[in-house]
């Protein structure tokens, strides 16, 4: 719907650099134009390169989740929140906040709550923080707000008013908030046991040890392994399939196939258990066997 409010096909849209591959399907599908942003794995989009690709580019809208971005799982402090605003000028810009409730830290203020010029739209849903079948979300659309309440009921006449009943109800209770806590614990828990497990399969390997960086997330449950360059992570995906593995290679995430050699993992179902060991050791095999071809 933001999409479709501040753009038309042939316009040109910014986005961070890796980015998440519905967002990149999502802009094809619409007939627009991408540039993709550098981003750090820590730290998330680069202002300044921004602000180069904006003094050189007309740019219609900007694309960014500054909350534990999928894939790399980074998060922009408030220092760069503020900056990208500031060089942004008057370019409309979407933030996609889905990670926002699982941060294990203090959260920081959205680029929405530091807008002062309402031209961020503010996009977030229940799909990630509740249950994916929900496909519930909501938007803040500030001075776009007519243009896409106009889409909205074109689109459907409307929104699911059943399912927006049920929970109504169920966030009455007050149930939600004790649901957050409770799944944020459990993410942080699964996430730092991953990387940790993680660590120690790949530092075993001569090949590996101090030649891939890890992320280490502060929200969410996403993690971003960058391996040497030349390893092809769709060969790792094909081969760990037939394992039963699974993983996302980094080849999704960019349309430049700049992130052949990275890999994006999910750790929201992680369990430290005896299959999970075993599936990470054989893992860490087969990055081992074609890290040596490439060495070779």
């Amino acid at each position: 719907m933001a999409l479709r409010a501040l753009t038309v096909a042939g316009q040109v849209v910014a986005v961070e650099s890796p980015c998440y591959f519905s967002t990149l399907l999502l802009i094809e599908s619409l007939g627009l134009k991408v540039i993709e942003v550098p981003s750090c794995v820590r730290n998330g989009i680069d202002p300044e390169a921004l602000k180069t690709i904006l003094d050189t580019w007309s740019v219609s809208a900007i694309v960014v989740t500054p909350n534990f971005t999928n894939p790399t799982g980074s998060r922009m402090p408030l220092k760069r929140r503020k900056r990208l605003l500031e060089v942004s000028g008057d370019t409309p810009i979407i933030e996609d906040d889905v990670f926002h409730e699982f941060s294990y830290e203090e959260k920081i203020p959205s680029l929405k709550a530091l807008d002062d010029s309402d031209r961020v739209i503010y996009v977030n849903s229940f799909s990630k923080s509740l249950d994916s079948r929900l496909r519930l979300g909501w938007i803040l659309s500030g001075r776009y707000q007519p243009e896409i309440e106009k889409a909205l009921i074109c689109d459907n006449m409307g929104s699911p008013g059943l399912i927006q009943s049920a929970l109504t109800e169920f966030l009455s209770t007050g149930k939600y908030r004790q649901h957050i806590g409770k799944m944020s614990r459990y993410y942080q828990t699964a996430t730092r046991k991953f990387c940790h497990r993680l660590t120690l399969v790949l530092d075993q390997h001569s090949s590996l040890r101090g030649r891939y960086h890890l992320s280490q997330p502060l929200g969410s449950f996403l993690v971003w392994l960058t391996l040497p360059r030349g390893f092809d992570s769709l060969a790792l995906y094909r081969a760990c399939k037939e394992e039963k593995i699974g993983l996302l290679p980094g080849t999704l995430f960019g349309t430049k196939n700049q992130f052949k050699h990275c890999v994006r993992f999910s750790c929201s179902r992680f369990n430290d258990d005896e299959q999970a060991l075993l599936a990470m050791k054989t893992l860490g095999q087969l990055i081992d066997q074609q890290t040596r071809t490439i060495n070779t």
